[in-house]
């Protein structure tokens, strides 16, 4: 079974390699419906018993939600580990400072391919 986390990495994948028009935009409605899509293909090999569960897609899918509550996103990156939870909680500090109060003001606002570029690499960053 394919770890939750490692799911993140199926959609960045899918924005390069699906096309769907010019490309597979990776937004927080498409990443819903990917997933969602892949988790009725799991119902069906359940039905089948080709599978046993869907628990990491399940988690996987909740994490594109965090009921835009900074405590959810808290909790799946210290699964991760303490580094990733410093950093969560840094943005938090940061985008609070900014105006912004909820993981919906943030998701659901337009950024530049720049934009996101750099918080990815601010956010993988090990330093």
């Amino acid at each position: 079974m394919i770890p939750f986390w490692e799911y993140s990495q199926c959609l960045e994948w899918a924005e390069n390699h699906i096309l769907i028009g010019t490309s597979f935009d990776l937004t927080l409605k498409n990443a819903k419906r990917f997933l969602g899509s892949i988790k009725k293909y799991y119902e069906f090999l359940q039905s089948q018993g080709k599978l046993a569960d869907s628990e990491e897609l399940d988690k996987a899918i909740k994490t594109t939600l965090f009921e835009e509550k900074w405590s959810k996103l808290l909790e799946a990156a210290m699964r991760i580990s303490t580094a990733r939870t410093a950093k969560v909680k840094n943005l938090q500090e940061r985008m609070t400072q900014a105006g912004y109060m909820t993981l919906g003001d943030i998701a659901y606002n337009d950024i530049t391919v720049t934009d996101a570029e750099r918080a990815k690499s601010w956010f993988y960053d090990s330093k």
